[in-house]
């Protein structure tokens, strides 16, 4: 299987800290990531690589449940952890994240072939505004269309089982933003590339 290079749009929130990368953190130590797995962290509060891999590792020691946490471990998951600091709206910030996870695929031999994952961990209102700035770089940021990419957007509990808000954040990136498929399953909206013979 291709590497995958997962971004977490909004990586400074406690959603990143208390859920998402304790979980990708308990499955590298099972074994359970593909050769080459990447996470970037993409936010607005500027910080390096390795202050936010140790406000990363703050969150696994205290919520993973896989401890204590062992060091090798650790430090073989936050080797292939990067940030990249942007604000949403900022076509500029996009154009560097396209050149961060070109330069991760360039290291891992998979310069066309590196699958990408995008996790937005931010408020309802930010989704649009997303998913519309990948409108003008699909191809760049996404990727090729022979590369696999998925959004997924976390949907509120408020919105109930239906998933409504993130149906509707959904729903204003397919065709205007991305001309994408929107598949809403178990409380999250996926966003894809159009399908291709």
């Amino acid at each position: 299987m291709p590497p995958t290079t997962v971004v977490i749009f909004g990586a400074s929130g406690d959603l990143t800290q208390r859920k998402l990368v304790p979980a990708l953190y308990n499955l590298c130590r099972d074994g359970l990531l593909t050769e080459g797995f990447a996470l970037v962290g993409f936010a607005r509060r500027p910080k390096s690589d390795e202050q936010f891999r140790d406000e990363l590792s703050a969150g696994v020691a205290s919520f993973s449940r896989a401890q204590p946490i062992d060091a090798a471990d650790w430090g073989a998951f936050a080797a292939n952890i990067r940030y990249h600091q942007s604000d949403f709206d900022d076509p500029q910030g996009y154009a560097g994240l396209k050149a961060l996870l070109d330069h991760i695929d360039d290291e891992r031999g998979a310069p066309s072939g590196g699958n990408r994952l995008f996790y937005l961990a931010t408020p309802p209102d930010a989704y649009p505004r997303i998913v519309t700035q990948h409108r003008a770089g699909w191809a760049g940021v996404a990727g090729s269309v022979s590369r696999k990419a998925l959004f997924i957007i976390q949907c509120s509990p408020a919105a109930g089982r239906g998933g409504r808000k993130g149906r509707m954040a959904g729903s204003t990136g397919q065709g205007s933003a991305v001309g994408s498929d929107v598949r809403a399953r178990h409380g999250a909206v996926s966003i894809l590339p159009p399908s291709r013979p």
